[in-house]
């Protein structure tokens, strides 16, 4: 695939993405798992292996907020040890 005719970046064949997910209820659904192998040559220079993946669990259903207090939820939540 490429974007901006292959100038801006182009992804090589052959590369995997993973999905795995589970129903909240109600007709919603989240992501479990995620995983993404490519290979990715950008602005015609560089070409880079990227892999990741995510897990997501221990899932909370909250009440309606407003958007700026769902905001400063996320801002407060501390970030994953590595």
């Amino acid at each position: 695939m490429n974007f901006g005719w292959g100038m801006l970046a182009h992804i090589y064949p052959g590369g995997k993405l993973m999905l795995d997910q589970t129903s909240v209820g109600e007709n919603r659904w989240i992501f479990t798992y995620f995983s993404m192998k490519l290979s990715v040559r950008a602005l015609i220079l560089k070409t880079v292996n990227v892999h990741t993946e995510s897990t997501a669990n221990d899932f909370q259903k909250l009440g309606p907020m407003s958007y700026q207090d769902a905001i400063r939820m996320m801002l407060a939540t501390p970030l994953p040890d590595r």
